[in-house]
């Protein structure tokens, strides 16, 4: 879960619940980043809107890293707080499975993990090298 806001980030948790068995959290695109490329996560909890590295150029290292190791894409909910339809799709076409807009309501980020994430964890296809 990456947000620059320590609220938001309590509130997603409060929403995930029971759903989820273990929550990282990142302040910012630079240590999601470096979280991302040591474990591996079956989706990551994304806001577009950061200061520094923005969840834009976040999404952009974070699928170019998986490229050029050939890893499967993890699903990416990103979360903004703006609710245009443009940015929906830009947001998509920098490589987010899912959008959401804030206040993001817990059954939409439920269904949203339930939709795009794979049931069972699974091994990371690098975790044996």
């Amino acid at each position: 879960m990456v947000d620059d806001v320590a609220l938001n980030r309590e509130i997603l948790i409060m929403h995930l619940g029971d759903a989820v068995r273990h929550i990282d959290e990142a302040a910012d695109g630079w240590a999601a980043l470096t979280r991302f490329k040591l474990c591996y996560y079956d989706a990551v909890l994304l806001d577009i809107e950061m200061p520094g590295l923005d969840g834009y150029d976040t999404l952009k290292e974070l699928r170019t890293w998986e490229r050029e190791r050939q890893l499967p894409l993890t699903p990416v909910v990103a979360i903004t707080s703006s609710d245009f339809p443009e940015d929906e799709q830009r947001i998509l076409a920098a490589g987010a499975t899912a959008y959401l807009a804030k206040p993001v309501k817990q059954q939409e980020l439920l269904a949203a993990l339930q939709l795009h994430c794979i049931t069972e964890p699974s091994a990371h296809p690098m975790g044996n090298l």
